[in-house]
């Protein structure tokens, strides 16, 4: 399931401007999730965990330059291992709406500064959100999504 020839090509091709056109009609997470498109997870396994890392990196690269906020090498590859981590599950439609919500205040306010702590609340915010979405879901609508 390769969505590119090569890593780079992904990136290049799923680069957050890309996405942001491509999903702006979803509005809710639901929506998002129902997109049916490839998973952080399977992103993974059809590159590698440094495809996501760097694709992840370029996120918040893009959060910081909107944000008007300085963020360094060090701060951002960590933070990508961290949403690794912790958003696997998310599909591209997902992170996208996840970083649009980032970006509009949906989750607090950076205040100019970088802040690892607000970015990694936010995505337990956005996880749990998405468990009560699917906890609703039947057995069938689950297995679709999931």
């Amino acid at each position: 399931m390769r969505h590119a020839p090569n890593s780079k090509g992904f990136i290049t091709r799923f680069n957050p401007d890309w996405c942001r056109d491509r999903y702006l009609h979803l509005k809710t997470p639901k929506e998002a999730l129902f997109a049916d498109v490839i998973k952080i997870n399977e992103i993974a396994a059809a590159y590698d965990e440094e495809t996501v890392q760097l694709w992840l990196v370029a996120w918040l690269v893009n959060l910081s330059g909107l944000m008007d906020f300085e963020i360094n090498d060090a701060q951002a590859n960590e933070t990508a291992l961290f949403i690794l981590e912790e958003l696997y599950m998310l599909n591209v439609a997902e992170l996208t709406l996840f970083f649009k919500r980032l970006k509009k205040g949906h989750y607090g306010v950076f205040y100019n500064k970088f802040n690892i702590q607000t970015i990694l609340r936010a995505g337990k915010e956005y996880r749990m959100e998405r468990g009560k979405i699917v906890s609703g879901l039947s057995t069938e609508e689950q297995k679709t999504i999931l």
